[in-house]
């Protein structure tokens, strides 16, 4: 492709509030994902597949798929449910841009007492503050009505333990809030400890995972508080990037961000497919 590229004004890719799409274009159009979620949430409505002659996307979750996230929502709540009922407390750990304002979009009306702390409160008044982020500001302004958000010291903090659900930072628990509300709560055996985000290797989310322990302050831990995973990942599964790239049928697929685009491209017979690799120059 030779010439100058115009780019379009960009288009939703769903992923997180402010995650976009673009596309160049002079000859030919070639339009780039970035991370990508097809489906609409709560906060965000989906990405919507665009013509285009070449696709760069993502490959995340290449192989694999998710279950369905309204399923998993459910489930969530149906096991707060339990926790709370039987005297327990939630902490749900939760990334700070997008899972934060998405859990509060969702567990706002359930009518439990809940606390909001970490650094998803200053992302939160980014997106109060700026037009086009979310899919419905008055229903997340609604929402974020019914929630409280720590503002200060260790005073507010003390009110939040005594809460029935905690919503904080870090999502991966290797530092923010979090860990302050863990180590309050390490003996309740009838509280939980609920994660909703992918917990990388070498994390203390994944260490609490797998291994029933994590580390505080220097010190290894291990909470007798409940511990389970809810997959509400914000990348798009295998079946759905398989749908995505044919409705959006470019001559050509790029495969980026992904350890197993290898299944990507034997579901995707007929497209020219191309697996990228550090170093290697790739002509389109």
């Amino acid at each position: 492709m030779g010439g100058r590229f115009q780019v379009t004004p960009p288009y939703s890719a769903g992923h997180i509030p402010g995650s976009t799409m673009w596309m160049m274009e002079d000859s030919r159009s070639i339009l780039v994902t970035g991370d990508l979620y097809t489906r609409d949430t709560k906060l965000l409505v989906g990405a919507k597949p665009v013509k285009s002659d070449i696709l760069i996307m993502e490959s995340t979750y290449a192989g694999r798929n998710h279950e369905d996230r309204e399923q998993v929502m459910a489930r969530l709540k149906a096991r707060i449910k339990e926790v709370i009922d039987d005297g327990g407390r939630v902490i749900l750990p939760t990334f700070a841009v997008g899972r934060t304002q998405e859990l509060i979009m969702n567990l706002a009306d359930t009518g439990y007492e809940i606390y909001v702390d970490g650094m998803g409160n200053s992302i939160t008044s980014i997106y109060l503050n700026t037009n086009g982020f979310l899919r419905s500001k008055k229903e997340f302004q609604r929402a974020l009505e019914k929630v409280i958000e720590v503002r200060g010291g260790n005073r507010m903090r003390q009110r939040a333990l005594k809460s029935d659900i905690i919503i904080t930072t870090s999502g991966m628990l290797d530092g923010g809030p979090a860990l302050f509300y863990i180590q309050n709560m390490l003996n309740d055996r009838k509280s939980a400890i609920f994660l909703t985000g992918y917990q990388v290797e070498g994390t203390n989310g994944r260490l609490l995972l797998e291994s029933g322990t994590m580390n505080i302050a220097g010190a290894a831990v291990k909470p007798e508080m409940k511990v389970e995973f809810f997959d509400l990942s914000a990348h798009a599964g295998h079946d759905d990037l398989v749908s995505f790239v044919k409705q959006v049928d470019p001559e050509t697929v790029v495969l980026c961000h992904g350890d197993q685009r290898e299944k990507l491209q034997e579901a995707l017979e007929g497209y020219n497919v191309v697996l990228p690799f550090n170093g290697r120059e790739i002509e389109v």
